[in-house]
């Protein structure tokens, strides 16, 4: 008994100096609020005017009260409770600190505080193959932009001039030396820079990643084009630290979007993404995350925001993360070019509410600056700034469309549209659609027997011409639907040599329908 009671005594003893210990300790939070009293806002001073020309050109207010700043009275009481001030978001009307538990209690009895969320601060490795540098030749810069259609916008002059692209990464080392960025910086066409991680205005520190991803989106190696926007004009933001990921750094995509929403932005491209670390596959409904929260105040600012769907495909979570989840974010994943299927490691949709993601695609590995040269680097990181430099482009043709306009219009260009799927969503763009030309169709018959779809090509010459060149895409893609129209499950096959295919139908049961597309062209045979 004695022995029992010791062993008792000395649980209660752990228990309480354990308690002791997690009341003192630090831990991220946001803290969200009930008003704005006593703000006041003048957009003509605060925004850059290219940001009131984008809101005048698709109808938005020059402001409203998300727009105004938090209160700094009610941000001075918070700090006099002894938190650790880190960044404020208007659209959010909240803050984020650092605090303990025993603070943190202090605070949510303010009677200006709407409730506080726990921000997760366990560190991670972070989820990416951003650095895996494979061995072979790999993608030539010409494919990476040829798979959009960058002949065609090259012969309409269109480079993204006049267009405004905020980059959120990692880091930017290189930048400033590296000769694929020459032209940018001749042209003084890197605006602004600055690192929300440091709080300073330096961003070629903390890894190379976001060079890589720059280079995808306007670099020029050797002459040619690595990415379509070329005579863009940039804005470069620090929002994580290279090696981990500290669930703080949030806060600093919601404060950089707000940055690039100030300073006129019309395109944000995030290779970045926050997933199992910090959330649960139910959370992944485009609502949950504060991050993608704040890309749709982005996008309700006149901003697209392109976002990597992410490179979990192939692991236990699989599904895309926040803010790739947001219904008016574009989410790009990935395609291997080796084989124009979809990259195995690209993450899929639907969303946690059931909605289509990703929306496109482009090649997953791509030619990317480096300071130690070119390489081959495989990530959506890199789908994602493909399709930013062909937003770019497709915005300067498309001067008076608003930015949901815009996501539209890339949407439609996919070269499977209107099917979709939740690998490659309405497939890769096509750069002659976004300019108003007509998509490209070719014909094919689809017979049901015996629970067996028969499929033959009609134009075999035209088959035979895509067949042998690299950098076309001559799949079948079908999609199985139930009574609900739900997705049973969806592939895609190639057909043999003299065009013809077969899709199995044996093991459909549940099915309603399967519906077929090739090159353009959709048939729907009811089962």
């Amino acid at each position: 008994m004695t022995k029992g009671n010791g062993f008792r005594s000395i649980l209660i003893v752990f228990f309480f100096i354990s308690l002791g210990e997690s009341a003192a300790q630090e831990g991220k939070y946001w803290v969200y609020l009930t008003d704005k009293k006593q703000t006041t806002f003048d957009p003509s001073t605060y925004f850059h005017p290219a940001a009131l020309e984008r809101r005048v050109k698709q109808g938005l207010p020059l402001a409203d009260s998300s727009d105004f700043p938090v209160s700094q009275s009610y941000i001075s009481i918070i700090k006099e409770l002894g938190v650790e001030f880190r960044n404020e978001s208007r659209w959010l009307n909240a803050i984020s600190c650092l605090g303990t538990e025993q603070q943190m209690d202090e605070v949510r009895m303010l009677p200006f505080v709407r409730s506080t969320s726990c921000i997760v601060s366990e560190v991670q490795l972070a989820q990416t193959t951003g650095y895996q540098y494979i061995i072979e030749e790999g993608v030539s810069v010409l494919e990476q932009t040829a798979m959009l259609g960058e002949a065609d916008f090259e012969a309409a002059g269109l480079r993204g001039k006049g267009i405004r692209i905020a980059i959120f990464d990692v880091g930017f080392n290189g930048y400033l030396e590296l000769p694929e960025f020459a032209h940018l910086r001749e042209a003084n066409a890197i605006e602004r820079v600055y690192d929300f991680v440091g709080k300073d205005k330096n961003v070629a520190k903390g890894g190379t990643h976001g060079t890589a991803v720059f280079s995808c989106i306007g670099g020029i190696n050797q002459g040619q084009k690595m990415g379509l926007a070329t005579e863009a004009t940039y804005l470069l933001a620090r929002t994580e630290r290279s090696h981990i990921e500290v669930g703080s750094e949030e806060d600093c995509w919601v404060a950089a979007a707000e940055w690039a929403d100030k300073n006129g932005v019309h395109i944000i491209n995030s290779s970045l993404g926050y997933t199992n670390h910090r959330y649960f596959k139910h959370m992944m409904d485009g609502k949950t995350a504060p991050v993608s929260k704040a890309a749709t105040w982005a996008a309700k600012k006149g901003i697209l925001v392109v976002n990597a769907a992410g490179n979990d495909g192939d692991t236990k979570w699989k599904f895309i993360g926040a803010p790739a989840d947001a219904d008016s974010v574009l989410s790009v994943g990935g395609l291997d070019p080796y084989n124009y299927l979809p990259a195995n490691f690209s993450s899929l949709g639907p969303t946690s509410d059931g909605r289509m993601k990703p929306n496109v695609v482009a090649f997953a590995y791509a030619k990317c600056a480096t300071p130690k040269g070119l390489r081959t680097l495989p990530g959506t990181s890199f789908s994602s700034p493909l399709i930013a430099g062909f937003a770019a482009c497709t915005w300067q043709a498309n001067q008076t469309l608003t930015n949901m306009e815009i996501f539209d219009l890339i949407e439609q260009s996919g070269q499977l549209y209107p099917y979709f799927d939740y690998s490659v969503g309405f497939g890769v763009p096509q750069a002659r659609v976004a300019i108003g030309e007509e998509k490209f169709h070719s014909e094919f018959t689809a017979i049901l027997q015996e629970q067996k779809i028969q499929i033959a090509v009609v134009d075999l010459e035209t088959f035979e011409q895509l067949r042998e060149n690299k950098g076309s895409n001559p799949y079948i893609y079908y999609k199985v639907l139930n009574t609900n129209d739900d997705i049973l499950y969806y592939g895609s096959l190639i057909p043999d040599v003299l065009g013809k295919g077969l899709i199995d139908t044996e093991y459909t049961k549940e099915a309603k329908s399967i519906e077929i597309s090739f090159l353009g062209s959709i048939k729907t045979i009811e089962l």
